[in-house]
């Protein structure tokens, strides 16, 4: 009888051993550079092909993403670059795999421009494109990662180098930095749902402080709870915003406008900055975006936003 019961407890133990390794995931990491210039691209979309999981490399081109032992397909995609692809076979160890993408060549830096700005028209097709979407969207859920540096001339975080913006003055040091991992979930009409399932932050940082986790720039508004500020691509955006095409890019064959947001006003809360909208089909594809003055959540200076949008092949509804 004692036999017995030895051999039980091992076969559970080894059940329970099997079951551990088999749910064991690996890192896959690596930077990501321009092929030519060796120059390090930022926000990258890193997606494992045929299913709807990845992740965004950040704004020093490293990238991580945990799997499970197996062989995996990983897509690069950026605009102005050609896609790439990765073949990974994970078994027992961290994988670090660097990644190289060429320039699609397609680069227009100066249009000029008589009468209405093109601008203008491709944003009105934009804005009948998001409400198309909007209509036909019934549900989804998402997996975000958020990351906040908080600048301050009274900066902990001193750097040993000076960073410069881009007209040369020297930026604040770094105060803080808050970063979280976000489960978020919608349905028709308004149910929304988020969870933030990781969170990490300096110690500085007085707890409970928190900015909008997740931005949909589909919707009307951005909302800071003291004040809301239009969209680009809002029912009225024209109403707060002038546009003008600087460019065009592209990503892989798709022709992307490149198109400059001016705020018409300092004294309501607006946006400034770079939206790409696709060709033909007139999808927002990226988002760099500032605040204007009157736009200052909590007495900070200066917020930007940056976003990248990629094609979704809805897995579920194929089955």
């Amino acid at each position: 009888m004692k036999s017995y019961t030895t051999l039980f407890i091992f076969l559970i133990i080894t059940f329970l051993f099997f079951k551990s390794v088999y749910s064991q995931t690996y890192e896959i990491s690596g930077l990501i550079s321009d092929f030519k210039t060796n120059k390090s691209l930022e926000f990258v979309t890193v997606k494992i092909a045929d299913t709807a999981f990845g992740t965004t490399a950040d704004r020093e081109g490293k990238y991580f993403i945990k799997l499970k032992p197996g062989g995996y397909k990983l897509i690069f995609s950026y605009i102005g670059y050609f896609t790439d692809t990765a073949y990974i076979l994970i078994e027992d160890k961290d994988i670090s795999r660097n990644i190289f993408l060429k320039p699609s060549e397609i680069l227009t830096e100066s249009i000029d421009v008589f009468g209405e700005d093109p601008a203008y028209e491709i944003i009105r097709r934009a804005i009948k494109y998001k409400k198309e979407f909007k209509k036909n969207l019934n549900e989804y859920e998402y997996d975000a990662y958020s990351k906040f540096v908080i600048r301050s001339n009274q900066s902990s975080l001193t750097a040993e180098k000076k960073d410069t913006t881009a007209d040369g003055e020297e930026k604040m040091g770094i105060y803080g930095i808050l970063e979280s991992e976000t489960k978020g979930y919608y349905k028709k009409p308004d149910l929304q749902k988020q969870v933030v399932i990781a969170k990490k932050e300096t110690a500085n940082i007085t707890r409970g402080f928190a900015l909008p986790l997740i931005i949909n720039f589909y919707d009307e508004e951005v909302d800071f709870n003291e004040f809301k500020i239009p969209t680009p691509l809002s029912d009225d955006a024209f109403d707060s915003y002038d546009y003008r095409l600087t460019g065009t890019t592209s990503i892989d064959s798709t022709l992307i406008f490149k198109i400059s947001v001016i705020n018409r006003s300092e004294s309501k809360p607006q946006l400034k900055g770079t939206i790409y909208i696709a060709d033909s089909i007139f999808s927002l594809m990226r988002v760099d975006l500032d605040n204007n003055d009157a736009a200052r959540p909590l007495g900070i200076k200066n917020v930007n936003f940056k976003q990248k949008f990629t094609a979704f092949k809805d897995v579920k509804k194929q089955r």
